[in-house]
């Protein structure tokens, strides 16, 4: 009687800790559940993968000041430039896949250049929110009016131009070398970490040749010309500018769309509530006019499409990258 009054007390316990179990389960699958259905609930934080000042840097403080409206809480934007980019997209990739740390991009073609320890596979691709042009440009006072007269003296004088670039490496920077290896001239290419540090150095004539988006504000005040496009497609508001391809200098440009990205594996649910909100702030008057005041256009694609975009980019890149950049880079 007590073996079998001993068996019953630990049939008992082991039915009673399989409730809790299943108890406890549930609770957390509830909770998780929960944790998706209020997002979100608390700060987010979105990296800045470029100089404070440049384009990227002011297009993301925007998005986020409308998005603090949109999703009722707070958005803080801090700066994580460094490596043209690499330093934000490393960062992104060590934080929890739960919506409330985003970065910022412009690209994430790093792979191509060098061993960064990422795939492309390795992110949430939540949406756009512009496209960016990049004009090769020079300052008001240089003796070059267009392209041919630059690559002119270029080709009279090797390894005297010096042109600035936001990044050692990145598809901009891929035109760029497109375009001296395709001329046929020698160019000195000089990095730095933005398009604002570019701008700067051509202003002040350390440089004689920027490509960057961070430019109508110069042109409107008469500081610099625009001499081509370097981006994939042609500038609406400058129809006169061609680009580099109808020129003949480049086969295809760089897809310079901004948005915003996250670690892989975000929820879908999480992904649809920051692409929803996003895509009304995009939408909205006061960002398009924002936009236009900086000289880009306002460039919306859900995570989908933008994943899309960007894969399609990665592509390209694979079968452009090897013909202009050396193996020790």
């Amino acid at each position: 009687m007590k073996n079998r009054y001993s068996r019953l007390m630990l049939i008992g316990a082991c039915s009673l800790f399989a409730i809790f179990l299943m108890a406890g389960c549930s609770s957390d699958q509830s909770a998780g559940s929960a944790s998706h259905d209020d997002f979100p609930n608390k700060t987010i934080n979105i990296y800045s993968p470029y100089s404070p000042g440049g384009y990227v840097d002011i297009i993301t403080r925007q998005l986020a000041d409308q998005l603090e409206d949109e999703l009722g809480v707070n958005i803080n934007v801090s700066d994580h430039s460094g490596g043209g980019g690499i330093v934000a997209m490393t960062d992104i990739l060590n934080q929890e896949p739960d919506g409330y740390t985003l970065s910022a991009a412009s690209d994430i073609s790093h792979m191509h250049f060098e061993d960064v320890g990422y795939e492309i596979e390795d992110f949430t691709f939540v949406s756009s929110m512009a496209y960016a042009h990049h004009p090769l440009i020079v300052r008001s006072d240089s003796e070059w009016d267009d392209l041919d007269d630059l690559l002119e003296y270029a080709e009279e004088n090797p390894g005297s131009i010096r042109w600035g670039s936001g990044g050692i490496v990145n598809p901009v920077v891929l035109a760029g070398r497109e375009l001296f290896d395709k001329s046929g001239v020698e160019a000195v290419q000089v990095p730095y970490d933005g398009g604002a540090e570019v701008l700067s150095a051509l202003l002040g004539g350390d440089i004689d040749l920027g490509i960057i988006a961070d430019f109508k504000s110069p042109y409107e005040s008469g500081d610099i010309k625009l001499l081509a496009e370097s981006s994939r497609e042609a500038d609406p508001n400058f129809p006169e500018v061609e680009t580099l391809a109808e020129l003949g200098y480049s086969d295809q440009g760089p897809l310079t769309t901004y948005g915003l990205i996250g670690p892989g594996d975000m929820p879908d649910e999480v992904v649809e509530v920051l692409e929803d909100a996003i895509g009304e702030v995009v939408n909205s008057d006061e960002f398009k006019e924002a936009m236009e005041q900086l000289g880009v256009e306002d460039y919306y694609r859900g995570s989908e499409d933008y994943q899309q975009l960007m894969i399609e980019e990665d592509q390209r890149l694979e079968e452009v990258v090897p013909q202009y950049v050396e193996e020790d880079e």
